[in-house]
């Protein structure tokens, strides 16, 4: 997904100025919250992210409020549902390669 987003961005430079941010470790919600908060003090019109967990959710809260618009990928917190927000999983193409039944 970076990847993809980064030649995006190369190719599209007046269409998008792209940062990437990543925690040194997958757990450590602190690192996530303080990397939201100055995405927004920085003026950044999205924010995707897999949330760490629950502990994001007022940062996000607040940058919802903002005027941010947020999209998840890969992971969602349940606290998070009252708010708008859109979530992808998966990308359409891993969708339809996806199977479409379950092994119980």
């Amino acid at each position: 997904m970076i990847a993809g987003a980064k030649k995006y961005a190369t190719d599209n430079p007046d269409q998008i100025e792209l940062t990437t941010l990543a925690c040194k470790t997958n757990d450590d919600t602190p690192c996530q919250i303080a990397q939201i908060q100055d995405s927004v003090t920085k003026g950044a019109k999205a924010i995707v992210i897999s949330p760490m967990g629950p502990g994001v959710v007022p940062a996000l809260q607040k940058a919802v409020q903002a005027g941010v618009k947020v999209v998840f990928v890969d992971n969602t917190v349940d606290v998070w549902m009252p708010l708008p927000f859109r979530r992808r999983t998966m990308s359409r193409a891993a969708r339809r390669r996806a199977p479409t039944s379950r092994l119980s």
